[in-house]
């Protein structure tokens, strides 16, 4: 009986810490701000930034020269939403190849959704000798903001909502699948 009742306990000592070890595993693994700044600076140190505060600041001071603003998503992404006047050029060296030098002269902001997508763009517009910034945070921020957000038909609301686990960085009423509006 003695040994049973070892045994047993052994094993429940067994699944609390295999329990404690995987939700610790998981736990990890959920979106954060903080983690995702800290991916974005390990791969992109010195990555120039704007907030998203800043730069609908920006957008109101008429004084001020208006930046051009890059959207680094899919097409499916950019098609449920963007910030105005955004011009998508998705991701990787095609996108900054894709300016003119008459668009390197003006200064840019990019963002993606909340992840490192826009960082090696504006890297590579940086190289061009472009005055660029990152938007912090990307166009979740911008939402969850209440900042104004278009599709094709003009304002909407709503951006497209990732994956099960990026969602969570989102305003749940915000979240939009591609197929809906």
């Amino acid at each position: 009986m003695r040994n049973s009742l070892q045994i047993g306990l052994l094993f429940v000592l067994a699944i609390l810490g295999g329990g404690a070890f995987l939700g610790y595993h998981f736990s990890q693994r959920i979106p954060t701000w903080e983690r995702l700044d800290s991916a974005i600076a390990e791969h992109f140190p010195d990555l120039p930034s704007i907030s998203v505060e800043a730069l609908d600041q920006w957008l109101a001071d008429s004084n001020r020269p208006r930046p051009l603003i890059l959207d680094a998503r899919s097409r499916e992404e950019y098609a449920i939403s963007f910030i105005a006047d955004a011009r998508l050029v998705g991701t990787g060296p095609e996108a900054a190849a894709s300016l003119s030098d008459e668009d390197l002269k003006r200064p840019i902001v990019v963002y993606a959704a909340a992840d490192p997508r826009a960082a090696p763009v504006v890297r590579d517009l940086i190289a061009r000798g472009a005055e660029t910034r990152h938007l912090t945070h990307g166009i979740l921020s911008w939402a969850n903001a209440g900042l104004p957000l278009f599709d094709a038909d003009g304002p909407t609301t709503g951006v497209h909502r990732m994956d099960a686990t990026n969602q969570t960085l989102l305003n749940e009423d915000l979240r939009r699948r591609p197929e809906t509006k």
